[in-house]
């Protein structure tokens, strides 16, 4: 029985169409980046909750979605 090579450990294989945006998501990567965000809150003197969630948000949406989609261009 032969087996697919993944291209990376947390890529889904199938054919399924989402399965195809969870892998352009690059997801440890995008979490990494997200956790620096967390981090960053962390040591600030008052946690201000919606701008957390708004930083993270922009975070997601320029690194998870953004810079890997252009990526995929390339």
């Amino acid at each position: 029985m032969a087996t697919r090579k993944r291209p990376a450990f947390y890529a889904l294989l199938g054919a399924k169409w989402w399965q195809d945006y969870i892998n352009l998501l690059h997801l440890p990567y995008t979490l990494w980046h997200m956790a620096y965000v967390v981090l960053g809150a962390a040591v600030a003197p008052t946690v201000h909750v919606d701008w957390l969630m708004g930083t993270l948000l922009a975070f997601f949406l320029a690194v998870g979605i953004a810079s890997h989609a252009l990526d995929e261009l390339n």
